[in-house]
């Protein structure tokens, strides 16, 4: 995104003076060099904001993404035929749990219910042992927030786009099951002796 030159007119400065802080600027007497440099400065500031918006968002897929995951069809049939030959068998499932903790949003993109407990579970583009953490992390604020689910099994699961096959053994080590898409396919890649962990 470029920076009309016209609208920086009234970032002009004069000297040696800092244009922000712990940024200084050299005089420069040439009006139009001055105009570059303060575009070059506000354009890379847009850049790194912008890219940090990306990186944030990167963790959790908006629901249109989930359903994309999900190869555009009934998430509820797709997720619990995929569990239910694992044994697992939900009698609902619902898309974007939310909650504050301590002033801090947590989002998982899907619940799915169980009679004896709660699957949690994030789509990632990308996931990494950092990402895993986290999920982890807010995975057990839920049974501290809801006192409902005290007594529930609460298991996780995340789906990836992407993935290296050490962080499928961390998420392994974890016990988290691990869904992963492959053109129009999705598996999930945990042997079929895998036993979750109950947070």
């Amino acid at each position: 995104m470029e920076i009309p030159y016209k609208n920086l007119l009234k970032l002009f400065f004069r000297g040696p003076k800092s244009f922000e802080k712990g940024r200084d600027f050299h005089y420069m007497p040439d009006e139009e060099a001055k105009i570059k440099a303060v575009s070059k400065y506000l354009n890379t500031e847009y850049l790194r904001e912008e890219e940090e918006i990306k990186e944030e968002n990167s963790r959790l897929m908006n629901p249109s993404m989930s359903q994309h995951f999900f190869n555009n069809a009934n998430i509820i049939d797709e997720l619990s035929l995929l569990f239910f030959l694992r044994d697992i068998y939900f009698d609902r499932i619902s898309e974007n749990f939310q909650f504050f903790d301590d002033g801090e949003q947590i989002e998982f993109d899907l619940v799915a219910y169980a009679e004896d407990g709660l699957l949690f579970m994030n789509i990632y583009s990308y996931v990494d042992r950092d990402e895993i953490n986290l999920f982890i992390k807010d995975l057990k604020t839920v049974r501290e927030k809801f006192s409902e689910y005290s007594n529930s099994k609460i298991i996780g699961a995340i789906g990836v786009l992407d993935i290296e096959p050490e962080t499928i053994k961390y998420a392994y080590a974890k016990g988290l099951f691990v869904l992963q898409k492959t053109e129009n396919e999705i598996n999930i890649l945990n042997r079929k002796t895998f036993k979750p962990k109950n947070y």
